[in-house]
């Protein structure tokens, strides 16, 4: 069993003991000896980002200016991967080779310039860089990035074996001289849909993602379940790493989902989306806020939530994409703790307990 593992499962146990018996001073010892074992644990991963193995740093200013290139109306490179040339010169119209071109150079000097998640980078170095190729054992390699649907009730990873700079796509360019993949159907199913929705929560899928989680987490035990849904969630639109944050937000139903099981009670859910105001000129913020409990109790500490557990695994598909908050009510006082952030704040925030409408996990985006 991997250390990690361990200390989810202690923590666990922790957290039923707690629950079982209040405050005794046998739980107080129980979690005053395991914060120490956090601590390491704690220590040692930040240790491991420091030296490049977790992650990169935690910039989702970075992940917006970087994907938001896709959508730019006043560039000609990676734009026209996603976008049709329609709007190029009748005069000067664009040909395969000179996209690809302008794409790749403006791929690199992206990447010279923002520092994003490593498994963003990857899917995007594939999408298009990544040529077709032959390894040491003679197989063939191809362009390859994946994501998770729900279908039936089931998780699938869905596989795109194809990219830009693919043999595939290098041939169909030859065969097809003065035509755009953007506009051929075999392309948009096969590479760009897909694409466009692994970097971007597109406008009317951000509530359709919560039903379909909704229905594969909750389902099995309460098939009735009807979370509230806020009207604003079909407007939705976020530039970002969308299979990493499903992941996270799947983290934070799963363990909302334990708890209503361990309690023996009806889950409860709210989801929101929101724009508020800011004095940034650059950068807009996008909210997507999700109520998990009207019990707004938290006993816990930042150290001790990150250590294992979901919440752990939610920060570790959270990070370099959003920051992250959770508004909670913890010794008879209310406050926001701050798991992720890319600006200087400390990790625990006393509010007003008319902040905290219940337990609140706020995920907090950049917007261009």
């Amino acid at each position: 069993m991997s250390k990690q593992k361990l200390i989810g499962d202690l923590q666990q146990e922790v957290q039923k003991l707690t629950k079982a018996a209040g405050r005794s001073a046998e739980v107080r010892l129980l979690k005053q000896l395991f914060s120490e074992v956090n601590e390491q644990q704690f220590i040692k991963n930040k240790q491991l980002e420091g030296e490049g193995y977790l992650h990169r740093e935690h910039k989702p200013k970075d992940v917006v200016a970087f994907l938001i290139r896709f959508r730019d109306k006043d560039n000609r490179g990676l734009k026209y991967l996603t976008h049709d040339w329609s709007d190029a010169s009748i005069d000067n119209p664009l040909r395969y080779e000179e996209v690809i071109s302008n794409a790749i150079s403006e791929f690199w000097e992206c990447d010279k310039l923002y520092t994003i998640p490593y498994k963003l980078r990857a899917k995007l170095i594939e999408f298009v860089v990544t040529k077709t190729s032959f390894n040491k054992l003679g197989e063939l390699e191809r362009p390859h990035f994946y994501y998770y649907t729900i279908k039936d009730g089931k998780q699938e990873q869905i596989h795109v074996y194809s990219g830009w700079s693919s043999d595939e796509m290098i041939e169909w360019a030859k065969n097809n001289f003065e035509s755009d993949p953007n506009c051929d159907d075999y392309w948009i199913r096969k590479l760009i849909d897909p694409f466009k929705n692994i970097i971007e929560i597109r406008t009317g899928k951000l509530i359709q993602y919560f039903q379909d989680y909704v229905s594969f987490i909750y389902g099995k035990e309460w098939p009735n379940f009807s979370p509230f849904y806020c009207k604003t969630l079909k407007t939705a639109r976020i530039f970002t790493d969308v299979p990493m944050i499903l992941g996270g937000i799947r983290q934070l139903l799963e363990s909302s989902k334990n708890y209503s099981k361990e309690q023996k009670k009806e889950p409860y859910l709210k989801v929101m989306y929101a724009i508020p105001e800011t004095d940034d000129s650059e950068f807009g913020l996008r909210q997507i806020i999700i109520i998990t409990d009207l019990d707004s109790e938290l006993a816990y500490d930042k150290k001790f939530l990150m250590s294992g557990g979901n919440f752990g695994k939610a920060y570790n598909y959270f990070r370099g994409l959003c920051n992250w908050s959770i508004l909670c009510k913890r010794d008879n006082e209310y406050y926001r703790l701050n798991l992720l952030s890319d600006i200087d704040v400390p990790d625990d925030e006393l509010i007003t307990e008319q902040e905290v409408e219940g337990f609140t996990h706020i995920l907090t985006f950049y917007g261009q």
